[in-house]
């Protein structure tokens, strides 16, 4: 087994910019597939507003999760984007462009955001993590794989806390049809944000690793199919708000994993603590 804390969550919906839209289940189960537009006037963009859509959405629900926070040892604060096609938009923007004017005179503003871990270094920058900084893209296993991979730089010392982006977007229209179309399993992008630490703050939720145990275990935890890898990340979001927000004591979270392993979220008392990612 091992644990780790969260210490703050965010998320962008089809319902707009919060982690509160995930408590809107019914709203959400009929809103549009694809992440609201943004509106370039809104004051949280201006910031970011060179940026990709993705890392833009991407920013918000991190600014999200941190809610203020500030690292005290930058060099020891993680960022792990998991993403499959976030890059497309970029990359199409970019041949349109170089088809309309030209191969010499396409704008180079575009090129940065066609690297697929641009969404990582623009957060890095924006928030200091100077840590260790990946971008996991391992289709629909990349929401398992991120969340297991912050957990292991926890686990391992090579990071106190690890700020996890898991970014779900369609391909661009003109790839996500026809022969050759790139597959997906989502209906509905999200992005969700999760800070992780080692150790436990006061609000700290913990969140543990076991393999699978009775319901029981898990106080007032409702009996779930597995949790699609793809979708852990935004999984754990809408758990630890459920539990922050006292709406349930813990939750249990089957994965749909070889490792057979369950996540589980709750509040413990004190004293009933263990160890920093034990």
């Amino acid at each position: 087994m091992y644990e780790m804390w969260v210490e703050g969550y965010g998320a962008v919906t089809p319902l707009g910019s919060g982690a509160e839209g995930l408590l809107n289940r019914q709203e959400l189960a009929v809103s549009p597939s694809g992440l609201p537009k943004l509106d370039p006037r809104d004051p949280r963009i201006k910031p970011v507003r060179k940026w990709s859509s993705s890392a833009q959405y991407a920013y918000l629900a991190m600014q999200e999760a941190l809610n203020g926070h500030t690292f005290n040892e930058p060099e020891r604060a993680a960022c792990v984007v998991g993403t499959n096609y976030s890059n497309l938009e970029a990359i199409v923007a970019l041949d349109q462009d170089a088809r309309q004017y030209g191969v010499n005179n396409a704008n180079p503003g575009i090129f940065p955001e066609t690297v697929l871990n641009a969404i990582g270094g623009h957060l890095a920058e924006k928030f200091q993590l100077r840590g260790v900084n990946v971008t996991l893209s391992d289709g629909d296993a990349t929401g398992w794989n991120a969340v297991r991979y912050a957990a292991e730089l926890l686990q391992d010392g090579q990071a106190n806390e690890v700020m996890l982006c898991m970014v779900n977007r369609f391909p661009p229209e003109t790839l996500a049809s026809g022969n050759g179309s790139l597959p997906y399993s989502f209906q509905r992008e999200s992005i969700s944000a999760l800070r992780l630490s080692r150790t436990r703050s006061v609000k700290g939720i913990r969140l543990r690793a076991d393999e699978p145990a009775p319901a029981s275990e898990a106080e007032g935890s409702r009996t779930r199919e597995a949790i699609p890898s793809w979708s852990l990340p935004l999984a754990i979001v809408q758990a630890a708000l459920l539990v922050d927000r006292g709406m349930r004591p813990s939750i249990l979270l089957p994965i749909r994993d070889e490792d057979q392993l369950a996540l589980v979220l709750d509040k413990p008392q004190e004293g009933a603590i263990g160890g920093p990612c034990a």
